[in-house]
């Protein structure tokens, strides 16, 4: 008897990763004093979507199966109100005005039960390109040697694609973005989820991990597209990211 031949589906290919068993963390609890924005900036809207959904959608096209966490703070209600997903949990920082993103992702991390998380912070744009493939090769951080990211943002220093530090003044930039899996994920939990931590940036705590032993590796994926929103300036480049993505 002839065999049959079909195309492999998705869940066929060797390195495709549905989102099983995975946590996405969203620190969305501030406010920023740059964007001119009344209400909370991942509901400020592009192409009539709002910032958070936009996301949200990319990350269900990419991990439909994983647990997400969206944490808020400044105007939860209007977020929670706006925005339901059944994947989606929403956790309340309400110290959002006197702690930094490192307390946001911890909470997040306090509900965690998955043994692993990827972390996108809440005012980016991004095309599916960019966290396809992320969690392929153990703790990673996203690099953006495109210069998408401004020149202030934090950068990284490497040698044969691993993390040495994350800080200021360098190239290439960190692209807001992190896969943590087991030592790893341990140390930032465990960083994270510290009191005297909660003013820490999010970079601090990787380069606490670092620090402690881990490692962290670069990931940067072909055709990969990223927009930090954070001024008014940057709303004039999105109709362009749309269109290019």
């Amino acid at each position: 008897m002839a065999s049959r031949h079909t195309a492999p589906t998705k869940q066929q290919e060797k390195n495709y990763d549905d989102g099983n068993g995975m946590s996405i963390i969203v620190p969305s609890a501030g406010f920023s004093r740059k964007f001119k924005y009344t209400g909370p900036k991942c509901l400020f809207k592009i192409n009539n979507v709002p910032i958070l959904e936009y996301q949200l959608n990319v990350i269900n096209n990419v991990y439909p199966k994983a647990e997400i966490f969206v944490i808020v703070g400044f105007d939860a209600s209007k977020i929670k109100n706006k925005i339901k997903r059944k994947n989606v949990r929403y956790i309340y920082n309400g110290a959002f005005d006197s702690s930094n993103v490192l307390y946001s992702i911890g909470l997040g991390l306090f509900a965690n039960t998955n043994s692993r998380v990827l972390i996108i912070y809440g005012d980016l744009i991004f095309n599916e390109n960019t966290i396809r493939g992320f969690t392929s090769n153990g703790s990673s951080i996203l690099v953006d040697s495109k210069n998408y990211l401004k020149d202030r943002e934090v950068g990284i220093t490497q040698h044969d694609l691993i993390v040495e530090n994350l800080t200021f003044e360098v190239k290439p930039k960190w692209g807001q973005m992190a896969y943590l899996i087991n030592r790893e994920l341990d140390i930032f939990e465990k960083c994270a989820t510290h009191n005297e931590c909660m003013n820490w940036y999010g970079h601090e705590g990787l380069n606490y991990v670092i620090s402690n032993g881990g490692i962290l590796r670069t990931f940067e994926p072909k055709n990969y597209k990223l927009l930090e929103i954070d001024n008014h300036e940057d709303i004039a480049k999105i109709k362009n990211f749309l269109k290019e993505s």
